[in-house]
């Protein structure tokens, strides 16, 4: 079993969510994946440093520009992930409590 590790110098969109799965608020952002073995978008994995972005955004809840990178739809952000960034991490946290 092999994976492809893809880096997004352009545009790349994971396919969107299904009619069943609502987007998550803020979902999971990076700036590549890891393909699956057979090529199904559905089977991509977010690969590197987990940012928050809101639906519509071009910048991650820490303020990175990030219109090229991909996007996990249904992915909701978890603070508790140990590759969340950590000023995601922090500003959601923020946000949360009211700090």
């Amino acid at each position: 079993m092999t994976s492809t590790i893809t880096n997004t110098a352009s545009p790349t969109y994971v396919d969107p969510p299904r009619a069943a799965s609502l987007p998550a608020r803020w979902m999971v952002c990076t700036a590549g994946f890891l393909s699956a073995p057979d090529g199904a978008a559905a089977g991509r994995q977010p690969l590197g440093t987990r940012h928050a972005r809101a639906m519509g955004s071009l910048t991650t809840r820490c303020g990175r520009h990030a219109a090229n990178w991909v996007n996990f739809y249904t992915r909701a952000f978890e603070v508790s992930h140990p590759e969340a960034c950590p000023q995601c991490r922090d500003l959601m946290a923020a946000d949360r409590f009211g700090r």
